[in-house]
């Protein structure tokens, strides 16, 4: 389970979260000049079962937003079990072209799969920074994480309200502690 969870719904209904979208009741907080954004949103379905989604993204030279991580948690009422999927972009390599961004998934049981994203070339500045600061290399993507590990420290990154990469902690590397 992701410890820090209770907390993090007493953060998110400080002052500095807003709502993001009334539909979904989606729940968000920007930095201090509205280019990055964290996200989260929550849902019981009528059986009991419950659903969250939280995630970092940053605004693209398109006016659209670019996520860079998410967590998706869903919690079964029926079977009492839990799952944890965890998506995580990264820059492609540099090619002639184009470059491309990967997008990571991360599964429970070690299963993770590598997609192509879409098209990370720009010419803004501040969007060319925010990719190279926020999102990770392809080559520096491990091939299995912790799940729980890394969902607890992207919940603790949410609750201080930091907007930086998030850490994926390679499977195997969390074994004190725990």
């Amino acid at each position: 389970m992701i410890k820090g969870v209770e907390r993090l719904f007493e953060a998110i209904t400080g002052p500095e979260w807003q709502a993001g979208n009334e539909e979904t009741g989606e729940l968000v907080k920007y930095n201090f000049d509205g280019t990055r954004k964290l996200s989260y949103v929550g849902w019981e379905m009528a059986d009991g079962d419950v659903f969250a989604a939280m995630g970092l993204s940053f605004l693209n030279d398109k006016g659209g937003w670019d996520e860079v991580f998410s967590l998706r948690h869903f919690s079964f009422f029926d079977s009492g079990k839990d799952d944890l999927v965890i998506t995580a972009i990264a820059r492609g390599k540099d090619r002639p072209t184009k470059e491309l961004d990967y997008s990571f998934r991360y599964y429970k049981g070690g299963r993770w799969s590598r997609s192509e994203r879409g098209n990370g070339l720009t010419t803004d500045k501040r969007v060319v920074e925010d990719r190279q600061e926020l999102l990770p290399d392809e080559d520096e993507m491990p091939e299995r994480i912790d799940l729980v590990l890394t969902a607890n420290l992207f919940v603790d990154q949410m609750i201080r309200g930091e907007m930086v990469r998030p850490v994926l902690v390679p499977e195997g590397s969390s074994s004190e502690g725990q």
